[in-house]
């Protein structure tokens, strides 16, 4: 997958969490705050929303896999992505503030997914799991939200799920992936790009990050 915040095919460094790792992060003010959930535990409502967002950046990506419509973006998050023990599965992140009768108003931020099929290339096929669907609205973006959901979903994948690595492609984010420890493994041609970076983290590459060092939520 690429990155919608920064421009890419199904990844997005820009978005954020669920109860699966249910945290927040709070302003100064603190009456508001993002939240992480698993996607069966979001209102059905935020999981059509961002369904239809992931088909409308991502379109080529859903065609070759057979899908053909936000309809079925949206039914993929609710069957494929519901599991809670095993990949794949995904995230959704929710946006929560208080209005003027100090009531907890929701709104959706992004989300992303954890997955072991991406677009279908031969070469890729032998890596996996890829972390997809990273994604911000554009109204969240700029806040930090996509790194802290992507350290999330990289404690999650090594910490629960015993990965022992990462993958994702890219068309033209390699600097900001890199950042994070992502390796560029080889390039290759997709859809409408020129060429995309296919990307590998390795655990032994994060295990000193002091954001590695938390528990991931559990759920």
């Amino acid at each position: 997958g690429i990155n919608a915040e920064y421009g890419g095919a199904r990844q997005d460094i820009a978005k954020q969490p669920f109860v699966f790792f249910s945290f927040s992060t709070r302003n100064l003010q603190s009456s508001k705050m993002l939240v992480i959930k698993h996607v069966l535990d979001v209102p059905p409502h935020f999981v059509e929303e961002l369904g239809d967002l992931y088909y409308k950046e991502w379109p080529q990506v859903y065609h070759d896999q057979g899908r053909f419509s936000p309809a079925e973006a949206t039914d993929e998050l609710r069957t494929r992505y519901i599991n809670r023990d095993r990949l794949p599965t995904a995230i959704v992140a929710l946006y929560q503030e208080k209005n003027e009768k100090s009531e907890i108003v929701e709104s959706l931020a992004g989300g992303v997914a954890i997955d072991d099929m991406d677009i279908p290339l031969p070469e890729i096929e032998p890596y996996k799991p890829y972390m997809v669907c990273l994604y911000v609205l554009d109204k969240y973006r700029g806040r930090g939200y996509g790194s802290r959901i992507t350290e999330e979903l990289i404690r999650v994948a090594f910490k629960k799920y015993n990965q022992t690595n990462i993958y994702l492609w890219t068309p033209d984010q390699q600097k900001l992936y890199g950042k994070f420890g992502w390796k560029e493994m080889f390039k290759l041609n997709y859809a409408k790009y020129d060429y995309i970076s296919f990307m590998r983290l390795e655990r032994k590459d994060v295990e000193n990050e002091p954001y590695f060092q938390q528990d991931p939520i559990e759920f």
